[in-house]
């Protein structure tokens, strides 16, 4: 699921916050830059929710009083219904081979 799970995250927490909630924590302008780029917009915020930055933005809005396991439940469960009750599955290589660079994100 991957970089796609940018779109759903931005759409669930549209659904559950609001647009106006949201953009409190990320922008909602092109970069003009690669999705992994280190950068804010001039407000200081990730540019967008399609880029690595604005992605973990998004996320860290998203249950935010919840701890980690149950927010990653949630956001399974709400990519589920996404899929029409499909499960998704998230393997553990691309989680591993994200987690080494990672450090880009910061």
């Amino acid at each position: 699921i991957q970089s796609r799970s940018k779109a759903l995250n931005y759409a669930i927490n549209v659904a559950e916050h609001g647009q106006a909630f949201v953009h409190k924590y990320l922008g909602k302008e092109p970069s003009g830059v690669g999705y992994n780029q280190i950068g804010l917009d001039k407000n200081g915020l990730p540019h967008n929710p399609m880029i690595n930055s604005g992605a973990i933005s998004c996320c860290s809005v998203m249950k935010k009083d919840k701890s980690i396991a149950d927010r990653f439940d949630f956001a399974t469960e709400e990519y589920k219904k996404m899929a029409g009750g499909e499960i998704i599955w998230v393997g553990n290589f691309p989680f591993f081979s994200e987690k080494g660079g990672g450090d880009r994100n910061f």
